[in-house]
């Protein structure tokens, strides 16, 4: 596979991921490109992880494509939560589990917690072009 290739896969990826609603900072483009490239050395990377300077480089190269975006990972809107939601939400999940004739665990999923994370903070992600983030 040609550097040309390898580049426009990366692109897709990161393109796919973002629209999967994971998307990349640069960190995880340095560790794409590292992972990426396991099984060879690649002289210019230190330990074969490429640098900040080289994932600023490669988004740059592909601004036709790809659009940095500041996103959090929670709204502090929705982060504010009292007491009182959180019984009224625990007390209706267990209505809705009694309802359901007690299933087992092995039947209950979880699904809202993709999105939940310890650092809270704002950072920059990586976008298709042109898309419009709510």
């Amino acid at each position: 596979m040609s550097a040309e290739q390898e580049e426009a896969t990366f692109v897709a990826h990161i393109i796919m991921v973002a629209k999967w609603g994971f998307p990349y900072d640069s960190l995880d483009v340095r560790v794409l490109a590292y992972l990426n490239s396991h099984g060879r050395k690649v002289e210019c990377f230190n330990n074969n992880l490429p640098s900040d300077e080289w994932a600023n480089r490669f988004i740059k190269k592909h601004k036709d494509e790809l659009s940095t975006r500041t996103c959090q990972n929670i709204k502090k809107t929705r982060a504010a939560i009292s007491a009182n939601d959180v019984r009224k939400y625990l007390t209706s999940l267990s209505a809705t589990i009694n309802a359901a004739g007690n299933p087992p665990p092995t039947k209950i999923i979880n699904y809202d917690e993709t999105n939940l994370s310890d650092d809270p903070r704002v950072k920059k992600c990586l976008f298709r072009k042109g898309i419009i983030i709510p």
